[in-house]
Formats: C-alpha cells, sequence, structure tokens
C-alpha cells in the first residue's frame, strides 16, 4: 500500500513538473520575442546615443550586455558576461549620478568583485542543499546550490538600489532637473526590476529542482 502511494506521488510530481516545463519554455519564448521587440523599438536610441562614439568600456559593456541576451542560455560563458556587463553598466550609472565620485567608483567595483568571484566559487563548487541523504527510486534531483549565486546578486542589486536612494536624497532632493528626475526614476525602476528577476531565481532555485532523474 506505502508502494503504491509512493509511485501516485511521484506520477502526480513528474506530472507537475512537466506542467512547470512547458509553462517556462512557452514563457521563454515569449519573453524572446519581448526582447526582439524592443530591439527595434530602441534602435533609433541605440543609433543617436551609442553609434558613432569611441569604444570604450561603457560602450562595450553595453553592446555585450545588449546583444548576447539572445545567447544567454547557449553557453554558460555568454550568461555570466552578461550579467558582469549590465550590473557594469548599473555602477557606472551610480558612479556618474554621484558626481563622478571615485569613492563610490572604488567601493562599488571592490564589492562587486568580491560577489563575483562569491558567485563563481559557488558555481563551481558541488554544494548539496538537498534535505534528504538517500534519494526515492525517480525523484527531482538538481543544483539547489545554483540559488546562492542569485542570492548575492540580489544583494549586490540592493546595495547600487540603496546608494542610489541615498544618494537622491543627499544631493539632489531639491533639484526641479528633470534630467536628474528622469536618471533616478528610470536607473530605481530597471535595479527593482533586476532585483525582482533575481529573486525569482532564487526562489525557482530553492522550490524547484533543475533535472527528473529517470526511474
Amino acid at each position: 500500500m506505502h508502494s503504491r502511494d509512493s509511485r501516485v506521488a511521484v506520477h502526480t510530481t513528474v506530472l507537475i513538473v512537466s506542467c512547470l516545463l512547458r509553462v517556462s519554455i512557452y514563457l521563454l519564448g515569449h519573453l524572446k520575442s519581448i526582447l526582439i521587440y524592443d530591439y527595434f523599438v530602441t534602435l533609433h536610441s541605440e543609433v543617436q546615443w551609442t553609434w558613432g562614439r569611441k569604444w570604450g568600456i561603457i560602450r562595450t559593456a553595453f553592446t555585450v550586455s545588449r546583444y548576447c541576451a539572445p545567447f544567454n542560455d547557449a553557453v554558460n560563458g555568454i550568461h555570466f558576461l552578461g550579467i558582469i556587463t549590465s550590473e557594469g553598466l548599473l555602477i557606472a550609472r551610480v558612479y556618474a549620478f554621484s558626481g563622478n565620485k571615485k569613492a563610490y567608483l572604488i567601493i562599488l567595483l571592490s564589492f562587486g568583485l568580491a560577489i563575483l568571484v562569491t558567485c563563481v566559487i559557488l558555481s563551481v563548487l558541488p554544494i548539496n542543499l538537498n534535505t534528504s541523504e538517500v534519494a526515492p527510486p525517480c525523484v527531482l534531483e538538481g543544483a539547489r546550490s545554483s540559488a546562492l549565486p542569485y542570492g548575492f546578486l540580489m544583494l549586490f542589486e540592493m546595495v547600487l538600489m540603496s546608494t542610489t536612494a541615498f544618494l537622491r536624497y543627499r544631493h539632489y532632493l531639491g533639484s526641479h532637473s528633470a534630467l536628474m528626475r528622469g536618471v533616478y526614476r528610470d536607473g530605481l525602476s530597471y535595479m527593482f526590476c533586476i532585483m525582482m528577476i533575481s529573486t525569482a531565481n532564487v526562489i525557482v532555485s530553492l522550490c524547484c529542482l533543475s533535472r527528473i532523474a529517470r526511474c
């Protein structure tokens, strides 16, 4: 009786995960369509503000983060490169918002480098966060430890958001500049969206294991 109940539970779990995988595939397809649409919508702004400028760190980071996004799932290295360049652009935004004060740049770069090294180590080391040592005959297995790098990434984005808010209320609280308000509003909105994505990655990595072992 216990064996039959276990088989029913396992079969139900496999069906649920199969449905979730299908939903994730459809969602990924829709998100890529939105990404392609965004390319065409913002192409004129890219031509106006980016093309024709000299190649430097900022333009290189922007180009890599913009055009490597569709290939993040193809190669793991491209995925990390896209994350690094995107976070680098956020650091550059905070640096510019601080009035190009090198103290903010040095602190954020040092903290970001520490986060990057930690994420790489956690991605390489075989850390097992599964609660049961002995798995059932047919179980969901996966790298729950992948939640750790996303957790540290979320921490870094929270620091960037907090620093931006601090700079806003310390230096630009009485400013009536539309440019400053736009930079602050858009920057915080963008960081908040990225932080929510990182939060979703942490939740999915912790709650849903990544591969199904065959019975």
